[in-house]
């Protein structure tokens, strides 16, 4: 080396030794700023150790057994565990407890005990009484304690016993908890547990937890562990008089706050139990209980699940701690955002001890055999599906060191985020495959699961089979170890399901939502399924923005989040819900009740949640201080104070605001507070609440609901309900600047606003109650008065005191003259204040005339009017109603119409509609289109939004059209009008569409009397343009039809605005007149028809003379008239009266499908989700489903799950069990029909099966075992529990009876192997599993074992004589390696190098005598056939997997002339080894895969294969224990990969000097951490 390179590799090494001595500073001042930060006083630091000293020794009642007088009337009573395996559980002192030890004794019941022998070394027995927790509410048992002092109880009457005082006879539930004792056993002898049923013995799960016998003086030092209310003692009298600002800095105070929290949440006995189990415990807890930093991340990261237990939490931080406590001193900076790695690596640990306080698995259960041999739901302890929080940790820390999360995310993620990771329900190497095999695809974790759509199981037994192995580890990538990914490999153990199986089989909803979870927590990225009701599982993800906040987006989102709930899946049986079981983020979230008394669907608490979690520090800060104000309790005043404090520092705290709230209730609960004040105080309550949560509607509405049935005042209630719909309305308008997540608040205003009753008064212009001002009944008493000038002026009505005291006020003419769209109607009820926010406006608005109004100046009539619409000619006039008459036209007019008032709307502005005399000759005169019918039409383009019937050619009005068929397939293009006398037709006009499509640009005239012979009776050519076309005809003779046909349109299709039609009147002699109608549009109403009449000679002849018909139906009316002594008639006819509701016949598909499969009731069963689709039946046309499908999809949703997912078909619902669905249908009147789609053939169960034996007895003979169905009735009961999920359009239904682990009773089956038979012989003893499957194809498996056969054994044969000792062999040189060859070449027979070969028979043939042949005979092969059989080389490979011994044969079926030939026999008998153990039988495939053949063991030589197919055998026997020499194990280190490192040089000291800096800025900015 130059001396220059040594001087830069000098100074190199003193820069970096600077370097590392600096960043040594730093991290070192970096601790104390953080010491300090977490510092507590040396008098609260507390030591538990002598928690845990000699005296403290224990021994338990059941590690020896109960004496044989004990008794059970139920199953049988059980050591240390419950009837169903699990551990005993009992609620106590509002907390679950879980038990190790303990007695299961179903009542009624005695369990009795011998206390004798532990008298010498222990004085008291405790235990725990009590319901265990699996018991439902129907479990209620009497409890009593017996003891006894005799020497001997065996012989002894009941008079040896006596009552123990402390539990006599005391009943107790699973809500009413459980009971301790601590019973002084120095003089008693004997003990007897008893549990009477007290009646029913339904769910009587009596148990005894702990039966721990203790020395005196056990417990002693409990006194270390504060109580909960001598720690609300002390943190009042130490820091009581401090202000709230001061107490957040100081660390004693926070200490005291937590540990109270802590304590008050796991409760001291289970504290208490922890700590006396082991000094370890003891050592863990010293550093938990008083390490405020620890403190704050595990109480702050909120309560554990319902479904767990604090004794467990603490057991799994006791095991990560004391596994990897050494983690924690870890200062590496993290890469992306402030603090350390032991940082990190403390919150993974208090997470887990959160997460796995229950028990956390795959979402998709194990299956386990029973003693039946029934393959059931179950689980194996020690299954790889289960996840260890100690193995969990280990995985997450290993992907986190090599770059597998997505570290941006998972190194800011506070505990109560880490747990959305952490909680995935999936093994725990399973994490980091998945992670891995998505890598390899290309797959992101926010992509949607890529899996078949299919109603799936995932026990199939060719997935666990052990020669499928191989093929299947490669194909998935399962061992991370051989590939260089990880430390993990996935074994495929019996009947334990994996994720690779559900990418494989597929799934419907809940299967695919709960694999994009797990997808997301393979990322480290936060994710939860989510229930969507009535029957669908979406899952919400997590991701960050650019400002480092973070939102959630829901994928496979099919209702929306105003469907969206914390329910799960219960992973047994079918999707279903009950009160919020899945814990929601912060505990916040109110929970559903049968009372609706809140807002049932709270998926969105979760959105609040998170946008507290984003302003973390505040978080913090306010959440403490609502577990200072618990410390106050009955101190209200002192509540108020704090909740008050903590909602300053965080507006959004729902802790604080439920604080407050129950602050409130319990204040002004009282008789001795008037109910003034009180509502008062709720409307400043309610102000808050609006104000603070105007953009979280679902917990505004929630609070308010919570609190507003304390309210006695009509007014204050007003207007609290104005103030949340103000809110609301305001919240519907709220966007990206106001929140990220506005989409989803937007989404729940508009649902809430539609679903709440949020009118204060009402008022209408017309109808039963026109002109009245009603209060909502919810108001009445109320005293009001209302305004009509926009609150200046206020008036309680004429001749009335200061206020309206009814609930209905009705206002003069000239009142409701003077109502304006500007100043609206206010309602003012008593009792509130008078201000704006106070008064309800019933909004007032202006009505507009549609644009389609037309003037028909030939008809004499305004087409398109309704009944709501009025007229008049002169301004002075008074407004008439359309509904009342029609203006009679005479002459040159202008008619005035406008929408009239109706509702709350006010008339329209009117418009001016010209008409002009008539100047049409005699020669060609009109002919109104009441004289004309639509005959026919060559097509018309139906269905919502086309608007092209052929009707409309002759409505009148320019404004519609007639348009042939959209598709283009209307060759013919013409249309047919029918007149109701002989007219001599003269002149046509033709109006085309403003649209070029179908215009006429050469057309085809003609005529017919009798619709059946035609005359043409012109041709047109006109431009394509829209103006008005016209052509005249010389006077035809009479006709009664007229066709017009378009020989060239424009494009496709032939179209038409509106013809008119005109006549000789001087031949026909037959008077004309138009008809007018109340309204054209369809309608549920009455249809008023006005004649026009023509002239002032008209004479109306019937009705009266009135020119006014009302039609109550569809139908037509005969206007008769004479026109100077002519009789003549008008015909007005109606057929747009709808009061029809929609119809329908329901058509079933199997979901999932790309084709439409049908999966109707006719097709059986079926285990597929079922889409139920609505076909409407009487012709309506424009219907639209009003309650299946969501309006918007959030726009923030950064993965769809489906293409069509905006686009839902509201005409389909989808089935995933059975029940009811009712569509709601709505035509365009406005008629409502509710259509039932019924599924009751979805079967997702298996048969329950039972195998019975022909016998059961030791024998000699063959065991027949036969699988059978369990037939059950009703009394059996449903193993599914009640039946959930029940809402307004969808009721479940479950008719079927099912066992504990889901199988179905009384269900025929149908075995897949053993050729379809339910019977198996046994000659030998062993096992076989029957495969089989019901009608809808759900697959189960039996398993038959029998052990009862007496083998043979071989006769003794004489000895022989000793055979004297052999010299020693020498020994022998080693050989040379010999190149790679085939193993046992041999020849094809084994011996001679012929083929073996058998002919073919009528039924069997024997052996040809071909020596080495072991095909000893064939059933079923035709006469002249043969089989040739030919012994192969084992290859290599196939010695490699099955072993040197086994052999390879080749089978192929022959005919006379030595062909092959397709024909195959029943079945062959082939010989085996008599000297190896027969392993299994495989048919080798052409790509070298072999599976498994069905075969049956004839006898110890014979073996039966049926069915056979041509091709290559491989038979497998029991391999030797010699050592293979081709095969070798890799040489892998457990949990390590391998080694890439490389050798230092110069770049590792400037890397060193970039890292060093990285240490420093990290180190600096350790304690600001959050984002």
């Amino acid at each position: 080396m130059t001396e220059a390179k040594k001087r830069v590799v000098s100074v190199g090494i003193i820069s970096a030794t600077l370097f590392a001595v600096l960043a040594l500073c730093m991290l070192t001042l970096t601790n104390v700023v953080r010491a300090s930060q977490y510092a507590i006083s040396s008098d609260e630091i507390v030591d538990f150790t002598p928690m845990n000293q000699e005296n403290e020794q224990v021994a338990y009642l059941t590690d020896g057994d109960f004496l044989p007088s004990s008794r059970t009337a139920y199953g049988q009573i059980l050591k240390d565990i419950t009837a169903s395996k699990s551990k005993i559980s009992l609620n106590y002192d509002g907390a679950v407890m879980t038990f190790d030890r303990g007695v299961w004794a179903h009542a009624t019941s005695n369990v009795d005990f011998d206390l004798r022998p532990y008298h010498d070394e222990y004085d008291y027995l405790l235990f725990y009484v009590g319901l265990n927790r699996t018991a439902n509410a129907s479990g209620n048992v009497k409890f009593t304690v017996y003891t006894s002092t005799a020497d001997s109880i065996t012989s002894a009457g009941a008079d040896v016993w006596q009552v123990l005082p402390e539990l006599d006879g005391e009943v107790i539930t699973v809500s009413s908890g459980a009971k301790y004792l601590k019973i002084d056993i120095r003089n008693i002898n004997y003990i007897r547990l008893y549990a009477n049923s007290n009646g029913s013995n339904s769910n009587d799960h009596a148990v005894y937890g702990d039966l721990k016998l203790v020395k005196e003086g056990y417990g002693a030092n409990d006194v270390l562990l504060p109580t909960v209310e001598q720690l609300d003692q002390r943190i009042q009298d130490k820091f009581g008089n401090l202000n709230l600002d001061d107490l957040e800095k100081n660390p004693d105070y926070q200490v005291n706050v937590l540990r109270r929290t802590l304590i008050g949440r796991m409760t001291r006995t289970t504290i208490a139990s922890f700590l006396h189990e082991s000094a370890a415990n003891c050592e863990v807890f010293n550093w938990f209980y008083n390490n405020l930093e620890v403190l704050k991340l595990y109480v702050n990261g909120g309560k554990i699940s319902t479904l767990g237990t604090y004794a467990r939490s603490l057991e799994v931080l006791a095991e990560l701690y004391n596994t990897y406590k050494d983690d924690l001193n870890d200062n590496t900076p993290l890469q992306t955002t402030q603090g350390t790695r032991g940082d990190l690596y403390l919150r993974m640990m208090v997470t887990l001890s959160l997460t796995h306080a229950e028990h956390i698995r795959l979402w998709v259960r194990d299956r386990v055999v029973t003693a039946d041999g029934q393959v059931v739901t179950g689980e194996d302890p020690n299954s790889a599906n289960i996840s260890r929080p100690v193995d969990r940790y280990k995985v997450y820390k290993r992907m986190y060191l090599a770059g597998k999360l997505n570290t941006k995310i998972f190194e800011q993620l506070e505990v109560e985020e880490m747990r959305y990771v952490m909680a995935a329900l999936t093994g725990d190497d399973e994490t980091e495959w998945l992670h891995d095999y998505l890598e390899y695809n290309n797959r992101s974790p926010y992509s949607w699961p890529a899996m078949p759509y299919a109603s799936a199981g995932y026990w199939h037994l060719e997935d666990y089979a052990d020669e499928n192995q191989e093929n299947i580890t490669q194909q998935y990538r399962l061992d991370g170890r051989v590939l260089g990914l990880g430390d993990y490999k996935i074994t495929n153990e019996k009947y334990q399901p994996h994720i690779w199986m559900i990418l494989k089989w597929g799934g419907v909803c809940w299967q695919i939502s709960n694999t994009g979870q797990n997808m997301m927590s393979s990322f480290g990225i936060p994710s939860t399924t989510l229930g969507q009701r009535p029957d669908h599982v979406a899952y919400a993800n997590y991701s960050l923005q650019e400002n480092g906040n973070a939102i959630w987006s829901l994928t496979n989102n099919v209702y929306g989040w105003t469907t969206t709930d914390f329910v799960g899946y219960d992973g047994l049986y079918s999707y279903r819900y009950s009160n919020a079981p899945m814990r929601h983020m912060n505990d916040w979230g109110f929970f559903y009740d049968s009372r609706s008394y809140v807002y049932k669907y709270n998926g969105t608490y979760l959105l609040l949640a998170q946008a507290a979690i984003n302003d973390y520090e505040n978080y913090l800060k306010a959440h403490e201080l609502t577990l200072l104000a618990e410390t106050y309790a009955g101190n209200l005043d002192k509540q108020e104070e704090i909740y008050n404090r903590a909602l300053e520092v965080q507006s959004i705290n729902l802790d604080a605001w439920l604080g407050l709230i129950q602050v409130y209730k319990t204040r002004y609960a009282g008789d001795d507070v008037s109910s003034e004040v009180a509502d008062q105080a709720y409307l400043g309550l309610a102000r808050r609440i609006t104000e603070a949560y105007r953009l979280y509607p679902v917990p505004m509405y929630d609070m308010l609901r919570w609190f507003s049935g304390e309210i006695e005042s009509p007014g204050i209630q007003a207007a609290v309900l104005m103030m949340q719909t103000r809110t609301l309305q305001d919240a519907i308008g709220l966007t990206a600047n106001d929140t990220p997540q506005y989409s989803a608040q937007v989404l729940m205003a508009r649902h809430l606003l539609g679903i709440i009753d949020s009118q204060v008064a009402t008022f209408s212009f017309d109808g039963e109650d026109a002109g009245k001002i009603k209060l909502n009944q919810r108001f009445e008493g109320a005293a009001w008065d209302y305004s009509l000038d926009g609150g200046k002026t206020w008036s309680s009505g004429e001749n009335r005191d200061q206020w309206i005291a009814s609930n209905e006020y009705k206002l003069s003419d000239a009142e409701i003259d003077r109502i304006t769209a500007e100043e609206n109607i206010m309602i003012h009820l008593s009792g509130v204040p008078w201000n704006e926010e106070n008064f309800y406006t019933i909004d007032i608005t202006e009505q507009t005339l549609p644009t389609t109004l037309y003037a028909n100046d030939w008809e004499n009539h305004v087409i398109g009017v309704t009944d709501i619409m009025e007229w008049r000619l002169n301004d002075n006039d008074a407004w008439t109603s359309y509904r009342e008459s029609a203006p009679q036209r005479i002459g040159d007019v202008t008619v005035q119409v406008r929408a009239g008032r109706t509702g709350t709307k006010l008339a329209s502005e009117p418009a001016a509609f010209t008409f002009t005399a008539d100047t049409d000759s005699a020669e060609r005169k009109y002919l109104p289109i009441a004289h004309i019918d639509l005959a026919g039409f060559s097509s018309e383009a139906l269905g919502a939004g086309k608007n092209g019937n052929a009707a409309y050619a002759i409505d009148g009005n320019i404004n519609t059209r007639w348009h042939s068929a959209w598709n283009g397939s209307d060759t013919q293009k013409y249309i047919i009008f029918k007149f109701d006398h002989n007219v001599y037709l003269t002149g046509m006009d033709y109006k085309p569409t403003d649209g070029a499509n179908g215009r006429i640009l050469e057309g085809r005239i003609e005529t017919s009397f009798d619709g059946e012979n035609w005359q043409e009776i012109g041709r047109v050519t006109w431009a394509d343009n829209a103006e008005w076309k016209s052509c005249d005809f010389e006077a035809t003779d009479a006709v009664r039809y007229v066709r017009i046909t378009g020989e060239r349109t424009h494009g496709n299709f032939i179209s038409a605005a509106m013809f008119n039609f005109y006549e000789d009147s001087t031949k026909s002699g037959h008077p004309s007149a138009a008809i007018g109608y109340s309204t054209t549009e369809v309608t549920t109403k009455d249809v008023v028809a006005h004649f026009i009449k023509p002239s002032d000679d008209v004479v109306i002849t019937n009705n009266g003379g009135s020119d006014t018909y009302v039609f109550k139906d569809n139908g037509t009316f005969i206007f008769e008239f004479e026109v100077n002594g002519v009789k003549a008639q008008a015909v007005a006819k109606v057929d747009w009266i709808d009061r029809e509701a929609p119809t329908g016949r329901i058509e079933f598909y199997c979901a999932g499908s790309n084709e439409q499969t049908s999966c109707g009731p006719e097709n059986g069963k079926t285990n597929h989700a079922i889409e139920a689709r609505l076909v409407v039946t009487n012709e309506k046309d424009e219907v639209t489903v009003l309650n299946n499908g969501h309006s918007n999809v959030e726009p923030d949703i950064q993965t769809l799950s489906m293409d069509d997912q905006q686009n839902r078909d509201t005409f389909v619902f989808t089935f995933l069990r059975n029940g009811v669905f009712t569509f709601l249908a709505q035509d365009k009147a406005g008629n409502v029909g509710r259509i039932e789609a019924t599924v009751d053939w979805i079967d997702m169960a298996a048969p329950k099966t039972v195998i019975e034996y022909s016998t059961k007895d030791e024998t000699n003979g063959p065991v027949v075992a036969r699988l059978v169905k369990v037939v059950a009735d009703d009394s059996i009961g449903d193993g599914r529990g009640e039946i959930e999920g029940e809402s307004e359009y969808f009721v479940p239904i479950e008719k079927e009876l099912y066992d504990a682990n889901g199988l179905q009773y009384n269900e025929d089956f149908i075995v897949m192997n053993n050729n379809g038979s339910s019977e198996y012989t046994f000659t030998k003893n062993g096992e076989f599993a029957f495969q089989y499957r019901d009608e809808a194809g759900n697959t189960a498996v039996a398993l038959a074992k029998v052990d009862w056969i007496k083998e043979k054994v071989d006769e003794e044969k004489p000895s022989l004589p000793n055979t004297p000792d052999s010299p020693n062999v020498p020994t022998t040189p080693d050989v040379p390696s010999l190149p790679d060859v085939p193993v046992n070449p041999g020849t094809p027979d084994g011996s001679d190098g012929s083929d073996g070969n058998v002919s073919g028979g009528d039924s069997s043939s024997g052996n040809n005598g071909s020596t080495g042949d072991n095909i000893s005979s064939v059933v079923g092969l035709p006469e002249g056939t043969k089989v040739e059989n030919q012994k192969l080389p084992l290859t290599t490979t196939l010695a490699n997997k099955f072993g040197t011994q086994s052999e390879y044969f080749r089978l192929s079926f022959v005919d006379a002339d030595g062909n092959t030939t397709g024909v195959a026999p029943e079945s062959i008998t082939m010989t085996v080894s008599s000297t190896k153990k027969l392993v299994n039988i495989y048919r080798v495939k052409a790509d070298g895969t072999t599976e498994a053949v069905q075969y049956e063991q004839v006898d110890g030589t014979h073996v039966l294969i049926k069915n056979p197919v041509a091709g290559d055998y491989l038979f497998e026997y029991e391999k030797t224990n010699q050592k293979d020499d081709n095969q070798q194990s890799p040489d892998v280190t457990e949990g390590k990969l391998p080694d890439t490192g490389t050798g230092l040089n110069l770049w590792w000291l400037v890397g060193g000097g970039v890292i060093v800096i990285g240490l420093i800025a990290g180190g600096m900015m350790a304690n600001n951490r959050r984002r």
